[in-house]
C-alpha cells in the first residue's frame, strides 16, 4: 500500500507538511490540546511534544529545538519538511551509513585556553574546567575502547578553525567541543548540546539563515550524535534539560566528521557551579557523554550499509 501523500503548504519562506499526516506515517495517534497550545504525538515507543507557534519540542522526554515553529493554518497543524529531515528523520530513522566504516578515533576540544579565559565568575575561569571535563571524558572513552585525540592538553589557546583542523588530521571520527555557560542572572541553568544550523536555516537563537559549510554535509549524524549524547547527559546526571539547539559555531562549520558542542551547565547558577567544580560530578558528566558515545556507535552498527 504506497505512503499516504503529505499535503504541503507555503508558510512565509518555508515548505510545511501537515503534522497529523506526517505523525500518521510514523504509526502515531495525535491528540491537540488546543487551549494549551500543546500537540503530543504518540505509538508505543515514541512520544513526541510540540508547542503550536514555538520552536519548542520534545522526543521522548528530551527537548528539541525546532528550525522552525510548528503552526497553525486554516484549522490544521504544521511541521517545516525541513525538520522533518534534519531534525527527526535522524534520530527515528537514521540513514543507512557507510560500508566499512568505524567509530574508533574522537576528538575532544576543551573551550577556551591560554589568552581566551571564557567565561569568569569570581575567581573561577571556564578554561580551567573544560579542560578537566575533557580530560575525563578522554579517560572515559579510552576506557570503552577508543583513541582520542585532544586540542589542547595544557592551558593553551587554540584557534576555532585549528581545532578543526587538529580532528581532520587525526581522521577523527566524531568530534566534542565542552563548554560551560556564564550570564548576569544566576537563575539560568542547566545543559544544552548544539548541533550546526541546517543550510538555511536559523539557529536557536535567531539570526539570519545559516550559509552552507563543510559541517552540513553531516547533518543528519550531527543531530543524531546530539541526541544521543545529550539524552544520556540527561539521564546519568541531574542537570536540567535546556535542550538540544542549533547554532552556526565555526569550529562546527569546519568540520568534515560528525560533531557537537556541549554547554555542561551554567558557572553563573549556584546549583549547577556546585557540580562544575566537583571531580566527582564532572567524572559523572564526562562517563555520560562517553555512554551517549557508544550508543551513537550502536546506531551506526546496526544500520550499516551493504
Amino acid at each position: 500500500m504506497a505512503a499516504e501523500k503529505l499535503q504541503q503548504v507555503r508558510l512565509g519562506p518555508g515548505t510545511y507538511v501537515s503534522l497529523e499526516q506526517w505523525g500518521r506515517q510514523w504509526g502515531l495517534t495525535m491528540d491537540w490540546d488546543q487551549p494549551n497550545k500543546v500537540v503530543h504525538l504518540n505509538s508505543r515507543w515514541t512520544k513526541l511534544v510540540f508547542n503550536v507557534s514555538s520552536k519548542k519540542a520534545s522526543l521522548n522526554g528530551t527537548s528539541i529545538w525546532l528550525s522552525s515553529s510548528v503552526l497553525e493554518h486554516n484549522g490544521r497543524l504544521y511541521i517545516s519538511e525541513q525538520d522533518i529531515s534534519k531534525t527527526f528523520q535522524p534520530i527515528l530513522a537514521p540513514a543507512k551509513l557507510s560500508k566499512g566504516k568505524r567509530i574508533r578515533t574522537i576528538a575532544i576540544a576543551a573551550g577556551h585556553g591560554g589568552k581566551d579565559p571564557g567565561n569568569m565568575v569570581k575567581q573561577e575561569e571556564e578554561k580551567k574546567y573544560t579542560l578537566l571535563l575533557a580530560k575525563a571524558l578522554k579517560q572515559e572513552l579510552t576506557s570503552r575502547g577508543f583513541k582520542v585525540v585532544m586540542t589542547r592538553e595544557t592551558d593553551t589557546f587554540i584557534d576555532l578553525e585549528p581545532q578543526a583542523a587538529i580532528a581532520r588530521k587525526a581522521k577523527a571520527d566524531l568530534f566534542i567541543s565542552v563548554h560551560y555557560n556564564a550570564v548576569a542572572d544566576a537563575d539560568p541553568k542547566g545543559i544544552e548540546t548544539f548541533a550546526l544550523t541546517p543550510a538555511g536555516a536559523i539557529s536557536t537563537n535567531g539570526g539570519t539563515p545559516n550559509q552552507r559549510s563543510d559541517g552540513n554535509r553531516q547533518d543528519s549524524q550531527n543531530m543524531l550524535l546530539a541526541y544521543q549524547v545529550h539524552k544520556s547527559m540527561l539521564k546519568e546526571t541531574d542537570f536540567e534539560d535546556r535542550g538540544i539547539r542549533r547554532a552556526g559555531f565555526m569550529v562546527l562549520r569546519h568540520l568534515n566528521m560528525p560533531g557537537i558542542l556541549i554547554e555542561g551547565g551554567f558557572m553563573s547558577n549556584p546549583s549547577d557551579a556546585k557540580k562544575i567544580y566537583s571531580s566527582a560530578q564532572r567524572q559523572v558528566m564526562a562517563r555520560a557523554i562517553a555512554e551517549g558515545v557508544v550508543q551513537y556507535r550502536r546506531w551506526w552498527s546496526w544500520n550499516r550499509a551493504g
